[in-house]
């Protein structure tokens, strides 16, 4: 009988599981090393009073199924649809539903998770994720089709761009925050949105009135996942640069969402 050393296919595996690591971390996104040098030019103070959300009271994993549930019945629904009208009420109700879901149910899993740079984790509460693999593993766990890894390596701007599905993206440059506030209560419609900086993406969530930024932040004491006003924003000031992208209100996105296309990602 043939007998067999354990030895080199541990060191094997051991080797592989190192280089597996190495390469999702080498191949980063381009920008988020930008964040570090932004934190010491701005010279930001952290925002007291930063409201806390209230804890999650289903599992993680209850609520994707939930989401996985209700996606194949409005796909249903939309393909059953013999009208423009009809099929629109049907995108609208699956908008609705997702900003809900999202901002209510699922993001609140990840408030609290640590930010760094190089993080990258798919577990809400554990390890730490960059801005940009926070949007784009949230949106994966909502039933969106796409490479979150490929996604997140892009610049804001091919990021938001992606799934914007136009060929511009609503851009302020340069605006007050006064000025951006009043801008998007007027010209936009109310839903969760993805925006983006120089160096930075996360969500905007226009409901009832009030802005909200929701994203991995990478300034106070303990960068992490939060929310806050975006007129109290740590990332926020008067003169910057910012760009956003529809989602919950993006008819062409959602109907990616319900048939489950893969969205190509822009790297370019």
């Amino acid at each position: 009988m043939r007998t067999f050393s354990f030895l080199p296919i541990v060191t094997v595996l051991l080797l592989c599981k190192i280089v597996v690591q190495h390469s999702a971390i080498s191949t980063l996104s381009k920008y988020d090393e930008g964040q570090v040098q932004i934190v010491a030019k701005l010279k930001l103070k952290p925002v007291e009073n930063v409201a806390k959300p209230l804890p999650p009271t289903e599992s993680y994993s209850s609520i994707r199924r939930q989401m996985e549930r209700q996606r194949n019945l409005f796909r249903l629904q939309l393909d059953s649809a013999k009208t423009i009208s009809a099929r629109a009420m049907v995108l609208d109700a699956a908008g609705k539903y997702l900003e809900v879901t999202i901002t209510n149910k699922m993001i609140p899993h990840w408030y609290g998770t640590p930010w760094s740079f190089d993080g990258y984790t798919e577990t809400p509460g554990k390890g730490k994720i960059a801005c940009g693999y926070f949007v784009s593993t949230v949106l994966s766990h909502s039933g969106f089709k796409l490479n979150r890894y490929k996604i997140a390596q892009q610049t804001p701007s091919l990021e938001v761009l992606t799934l914007h599905q136009k060929r511009d993206y609503i851009e302020y440059p340069h605006a007050t925050l006064s000025s951006l506030s009043d801008s998007i209560r007027k010209n936009l419609n109310e839903g969760l949105y993805i925006f983006g900086q120089q160096f930075h993406v996360g969500f905007m969530l226009y409901k009832d009135h009030k802005i909200s930024l929701i994203h991995s932040c990478y300034l106070g004491e303990k960068p992490c996942v939060t929310s806050e006003n975006i007129a109290r924003s740590r990332i926020m000031y008067d003169g910057s640069y910012i760009f956003f992208g529809e989602i919950t209100t993006n008819k062409v996105l959602l109907e990616q969402w319900l048939h489950s296309s893969t969205i190509r990602v822009l790297t370019q």
